[in-house]
């Protein structure tokens, strides 16, 4: 009798399990009809702030291909002069620049996405005005 009882159990446990993976499914299902809108939202914001990054801040953006990817700099004074002191630095001083002059709910977006990338290209004249 205790082993019937188990079983039923086992059994109702193992239908609810595929009813919600399916629930899940449909969920995801949801999730990415609606992704696009969210990223070309972010793609817009991150445009705007890269435009007013070029104009305020820094004209001509390293054209390294990796700069974007690299994580944000520590340790880097914005005001110092020593941040010109070679290319390395410079280059370190603009990326964290770049991370100071955005919104905190941007900062996902910059390292390691390559969308960021595509926006905020390092030649100024790429950026669609």
């Amino acid at each position: 009798m205790q082993y019937s009882s188990l079983r039923a159990a086992y059994l109702r446990c193992q239908v609810r399990i595929k009813e919600l993976e399916q629930e899940v499914a449909m969920s995801n299902r949801r999730l990415a009809k609606n992704k696009p809108a969210a990223i070309n939202k972010s793609d817009e914001e991150i445009k705007m702030h890269a435009k007013k990054f070029i104009v305020l801040h820094e004209l001509f953006l390293p054209s390294d291909d990796s700069f974007f990817s690299q994580p944000r700099p520590t340790g880097v004074d914005l005001w110092s002069k020593d941040r010109y002191k070679d290319e390395a630095s410079k280059t370190k001083a603009i990326l964290a620049e770049v991370y100071h002059s955005l919104p905190d709910h941007l900062h996902d977006f910059i390292s390691g996405h390559s969308r960021f990338d595509e926006i905020v290209s390092p030649r100024f004249s790429e950026i669609s005005w």
